[in-house]
Order: structure tokens, then C-alpha cells, then sequence
């Protein structure tokens, strides 16, 4: 289904998940030790994002991966499983209304390696964030998207959308959010910078 986008939602995901956090969903079989039927053994024991995203029946338009290289994901502008219990002023359920992406944090990290990287070690290569900027641009000219309204998914889906302990935490605090505006404020109005 189509969206008509209104925003932009900017994700971050670790570059690889192991296949034993597919024993978190819900289609997992705890007796059986199967997901969705099959032997957990027979996944790979490490799952690319694009392919644990799939798995887990979500979806984003693209990833960006570390060395700065766009992987699509669903075509824009077609409504994605990404933003969940999410609210942007007037607007909730912001699958219905915004494009997204996840910048992938680098290797195999579980949770809480993750967390730290988001918002302690500044994890986003220069190349990603190179690729961040040019995309949000594209979509911001090819959907009319103002650029108040990219936004991170933790500032649509946290605690106060979805309840204490309960929010999302990605980009993460170490994503300068106003300093990343700013580079696609002075890239769309000079493209030669």
C-alpha cells in the first residue's frame, strides 16, 4: 500500500544479529526449538539486518550500511513496519505517514553493546552519514518533506508514546540530530557543498 510521506524517520540497527534472538519473537517455537517451522540450527548463525528485518516481519525502505552504501529495502513510498506505536504532533501510527531508514551499526552486537554504541561511542561512519543526508534530500524534493519533520525514531516511539522502559532508544544519544539537519539544510540549499 502507498503512503502519501510526510516525514522521515531515522533508524539504527546492528549490522548483523545473532540467530539466537530469534528465540525473542513470537513465532518461535520454544518445545521445538523452530522458527516459523524451521530448526533454529539451519539459520545462519549470524543474520545480516536486511535479512533479520524479513525474518521478523518488519521492513524499512533502506539501510545504510557502514561504508556508507544504500541497501533497499521496500520501495519508497509504500507503507513499512518500522516505526510501530509511534506519534509525530497531530499524527499516530506514523507507518501510515513516513519514510524510514536504519543506519547500521558495525558487526554482531547484541543489545546491550548496541545501546552503548548508540549513545556512547558515536558508532555512524562519515560515508553513512554522507548517505543520510543525500537520501533524506532525495525524498525530501521528490515527496515535498520539510525538513522539520525528519525525525529519530527515538523522538516518535519513546517512553512517552509507548510507556516507561518501554521506548525506543535508536539513533541513540551520541546522533546529533540538529547537527545532522544542518548538513541537509546546507547540502540542499548549496548541492555543490
Amino acid at each position: 500500500m502507498a503512503i502519501e510521506p510526510k516525514g522521515i524517520i531515522i533508524h539504527s540497527m546492528s549490522e548483523y544479529i545473532t540467530r539466537d534472538a530469534l528465540k525473542w519473537l513470537r513465532r518461535f517455537d520454544k518445545e521445538a526449538n523452530t522458527y516459523d517451522g524451521k530448526p533454529l540450527e539451519e539459520f545462519s548463525e549470524q543474520l545480516h539486518a536486511p535479512e533479520w528485518l524479513r525474518l521478523s516481519r518488519l521492513s524499512v525502505h533502506g539501510f545504510i550500511a557502514p561504508d556508507g552504501e544504500w541497501i533497499e529495502g521496500l520501495a519508497g513510498p509504500e507503507k513499512a513496519a518500522h516505526a510501530g506505536k509511534s506519534r509525530f504532533e497531530e499524527l499516530n501510527g506514523l507507518n501510515s505517514h513516513f519514510l524510514g531508514f536504519e543506519l547500521l551499526v558495525p558487526g554482531l552486537n547484541d543489545y546491550s553493546q548496541f545501546i552503548d554504541k548508540i549513545d556512547n561511542q558515536s558508532p555512524y561512519s562519515e560515508a553513512q552519514l554522507n548517505t543520510a543526508v543525500s537520501k533524506c534530500i532525495e525524498w525530501m524534493q521528490t515527496y515535498n518533506i520539510a525538513l522539520t519533520n525528519i525525525v529519530g525514531h527515538s523522538d516518535v516511539s519513546g517512553d512517552d508514546v509507548r510507556g516507561e522502559g518501554k521506548g525506543k532508544k535508536d539513533p541513540g544519544k551520541s546522533f546529533d540530530m540538529e547537527a545532522f539537519k544542518g548538513r541537509v539544510s546546507a547540502k540542499f540549499m548549496d548541492p555543490f557543498s
